[in-house]
Parts: structure tokens; sequence; C-alpha cells
């Protein structure tokens, strides 16, 4: 009887908050487990009980994936949380309304407990199970060998940020940069620069020079004590001082842009016009930094919303080229449409690809703009000063057709090309080669095994300058230059490759090996 009451009650509550304002989405991942444990908890936060408000969830999780939501009721929390196996560990978060709590301990009768899958269920109304949450929080960074822009949501006020992350990264660290100053790790493994505290409020950029993991610790920072100052007329470098990720019109509610204004973050960006950021699909994370360009004449301030009005944009879709976000320290901005010969695209479907040296280091989908009846894109492109930067674009269906764009851009740090009202626009020759055509050198013996030589099938006139070979995402796997052999030294990896080869003549082949 008792499970039957918690099983109703706890699905009433699920259906309640399915409409509800939370960080996790609406939907528990229900359907595919063949069980569920209902749960009747109480909240704590360092130990003192919480007055509970119709806007607060508490979240349950197997591992990362969401089991259960709840509101509250009558003081407490009853949730449904969904299982698989008797061995699943149930783990909680909790949303008071403006930030995330996602460390706590579990008791229950005064025991500190772990909790797993059981169709009985736990607690009682009247002996709830106690999670305590802490104000003490961790937010770990996995950094990709290379350059990642970062900022934190743990409250640096007070906290001797600097030196958590120079001792986190000591290992691999080479170098952090802000928007005045940097570090550089030294020889004897000491550090060294202008940079002399951290601030919620401000972005850096940290190089490392392998996998590390940058782990710091302390209170969640309150958005409303961390006012975001944009300059005028140029670039900010802003923090992200939140604990949950929020669409970037939701995020950036509090701030009055101005036209033309411009977002840039290292995995995409967005332009604000006509009262509204496009494309609207950008989010804001914990964990990432960004840059801010303000056209506005005087500087201005915001604190960012945590309002929870709308979530994160979602998209199942990964894009067909894996941009290389870590490689380069700068970034640039191209608003731009499309042409193929003299046709303007009109298909968000399509997707751009930017490329620096045969590397993708950018990439973004056609958007409409009701207002100017077109289909715009709008990346962010890394590259150092002066790199060519060609695009490749692909259809709906993730064929991709076309390599290469006929018009190149040069490259500049922190560059904007291209507006809403005088876009870039990338062209692509209409008699230009596709997938398939572009394929019009023999590669031989094709397949071949793994570091197994090949030969290019080229007119004998020709004298191989350049050679580009891609993996089947379109990154830059080999890149040779100089008077060079048709004969190609074998690949490790076993895979579909494009090779692109720029011969002496001008005339450029591409082709394509299998190694099996």
């Amino acid at each position: 009887m008792k499970r039957k009451l918690l099983l109703f009650m706890a699905a009433a509550l699920l259906c309640g908050a399915a409409s509800a304002q939370h960080p996790w989405g609406d939907n528990p991942n229900s359907h595919a487990q063949p069980s569920n444990t209902p749960i009747v908890a109480s909240v704590q936060i360092d130990g003192e009980a919480v007055d509970v408000a119709d806007n607060m969830r508490l979240g349950a999780f197997v591992d990362d994936d969401l089991r259960g939501i709840a509101a509250p009721h009558n003081g407490n929390f009853w949730i449904q949380v969904f299982y698989t196996a008797q061995t699943d560990n149930i783990s909680f978060k909790f949303y008071n309304g403006t930030a995330e709590y996602t460390t706590c301990e579990t008791t229950l009768n005064g025991e500190t407990v772990t909790l797993t899958g059981q169709d009985e269920g736990y607690g009682t109304p009247t002996t709830p199970v106690v999670l305590n949450f802490t104000t003490t929080q961790t937010q770990t960074t996995q950094l990709a060998a290379g350059w990642t822009w970062w900022s934190t949501p743990i409250e640096m006020n007070g906290n001797n940020g600097l030196q958590q992350l120079e001792n986190s990264i000591s290992q691999y660290g080479v170098r952090v940069m802000s928007e005045n100053g940097s570090l550089i790790k030294l020889p004897n493994g000491n550090w060294a620069g202008g940079i002399t505290s951290l601030q919620n409020e401000k972005s850096y950029k940290i190089n490392v020079s392998a996998v590390s993991t940058l782990t710091m610790t302390g209170s969640l920072a309150d958005p409303n004590d961390h006012e975001i100052v944009l300059a005028a007329g140029g670039w900010s470098w802003i923090g992200y001082p939140v604990s949950v990720s929020q669409a970037i019109n939701e995020a950036l509610a509090n701030l009055q842009p101005t036209n033309g204004d411009v977002f840039m973050g290292p995995e995409g960006s967005a332009i604000y016009m006509g009262g509204q950021w496009r494309p609207a699909t950008i989010n804001l994370t914990p964990g990432n930094g960004y840059l801010y360009n303000s056209k506005a004449s005087t500087s201005k301030s915001f604190v960012y919303s945590v309002s929870r009005s709308s979530f994160p944009y979602v998209t199942q879709e990964k894009p067909y080229w894996i941009a290389n976000t870590h490689k380069y320290e700068n970034c640039m901005v191209v608003a731009a449409v499309v042409y193929i010969g003299e046709e303007e695209q009109r298909n968000e479907a399509l997707e751009l690809g930017a490329f620096v040296n045969g590397e993708c280091t950018g990439t973004s989908k056609l958007f409409y703009i009701e207002e100017k009846d077109r289909y715009y894109t709008v990346l962010t492109v890394g590259g150092n000063e002066g790199d060519k930067i060609t695009f490749g674009l692909v259809n709906g269906t993730k064929d991709v057709l076309y390599n290469e764009s006929s018009n190149s851009l040069t490259f500049g740090i922190n560059a904007i090309v291209g507006e809403f009202d005088n876009p870039y626009e990338i062209h692509f020759d209409a008699s230009g080669m596709s997938e398939a055509a572009a394929m019009n050198v023999a590669m031989y013996p094709n397949p071949v095994d793994r570091g197994q030589s090949f030969k290019l099938n080229l007119p004998d006139e020709e004298e191989v300058l350049d050679v580009i070979i891609m993996n089947a995402m379109g990154s830059m796997v080999r890149h040779e230059t100089g008077a060079l052999k048709s004969e190609i030294t074998g690949l490790p990896v076993v895979g579909v490759y494009t090779v692109k080869v720029v011969c002496r003549s001008g005339n450029t082949y591409y082709g394509r090996v299998i190694v099996k």
C-alpha cells in the first residue's frame, strides 16, 4: 500500500513538474527503464532546512541521466525515480529557483545511505530521506590540449582561485591569458605574469600542452553580485558566473544591447538585431568564457538572468565537420550569405565549414531572418593572423556539395566580417565539383592496409607541391608541402580519407583512399 501511494503521488508531482522551470529539461528518461523507486525527501542546505517555494525542483539522476523530477509537496519532495537495475546508484541535484546544488549527503533515520533502485522505495512523510546539500561546490572542466575559453561560477571573491587554477593545471599548463594580462609557466614550475587574481565577471584563455582537468572548489557565485561591464565600442572578455546553461536570449535578458552587438564563443557566435540575438541557438554554459563586442558609444553593465524562463537550446543533430576549437588562441566572426553560382541559397539545412590549411576551425548552419527574408550563417572561426580561410558546404543529408569555396578570407584577430545589412558573400562555383565529382585522381592500391604506402595516378607533366589528407569528419590528419613525389606514406588508422593534391601547374586534384 505504501509503495502504491508514493508511486501515485510521485507520478502526479512529476506531471506537474514537467511544465515548471528548472535546469534539467522536461522529460526524465523513463521509457526505457523497467522499474521505479518512489522517494519522499526533505532538503537542507548546509544543515539548515530550506523554506520550500513553488519554483524549487529536485532532480534524481543515475550517472548523468535524468530519471525523475519533483516539485515540493507539504514541505517535502515526492519523487519517482526510474531505474534499470538494483545496482543503479541514485544521486540528486537541487534547484532553489536561482542556483543549482549538486553535492549532497543522503541520510535516512540518521544513517548515511546510498540509494539504489528498489521497488519498495525510501522515506515517508514523517520520516523522509534527508538530502543535505552543501554550498561548497566543485567545478570540473576538461581542458583539451591547446586553448580553452574559460570562466567559473565558483565564487572568487575572497577565494584564492588563482592559486587553485595554477595548482590544478601545474603539470601541463603553458599560459593563461586575460583581457589585460597573462601568466606564463616557467621552467622551474612557477608561474609569472600580470594576473594577480581571478574574477567571476571575466573570461580567460588557458593553454595546456596535454589533456588536463581544471578543478575549482568553493561556494556558488550569486550572479546578482557580479555585474558584467561592457566597454564602449570594442571587445570585452566576459565570464558566465551562473551554474546552469541558458539560451542566449534568456541569459542576456537583463541587457539592453545595441543593434549589431556581437557575442562570440569558441563554438558559436550571435549578432543582435531587432530585439533578439541571431541565431537564437547559441547557449551559454557554465565553465565557458566569452567575448562581447559592444557597438554602444558608452559603457554599459548588466547581470545575467537566471529566471529559467526557458531551457537551453537542445539539438540531437551533430555537425558534419568537427571543428578544432582548441588549436588557436584567437577567433573571428563571419556573418555571411551563401551563393551557388548566381543563386543565393535559401535552405536552413545547409551547413558551412570554415577551413584553415584543410582543417575545420568553425561550423554553422544557415538560419532565416524574416525581417530580411534571407538565410544567413554566423561562424566563429579560429586561426592565426594572415591565415587563408576557405569554406565547405554540406546539405541536409550530410552529402558534401563543395569541398572548397571559390573565394576566401584572410584571418584577423577578433575581426568581424559582415553584418546582416551587408553580409559577407561565400561563393561556390555552380560548375564546381561535388564530393563525388571531385574524386578525379585514382589512388593505387586502394583499399590499402594500415601503414601501406599508395600512389597518385597523376598526369606525367604534373609536379606535386602540396598534399592535404582529411578524415571522414573533415579534419586534417596530414599536410605535406614542398616538391613531393606521387607516392604517399601510409596512414596508421582505419578509415576513409580524402586526399587533396595541389600541383605547380595550379591544378588541384582530389582522391579518396580507404585504409582497412
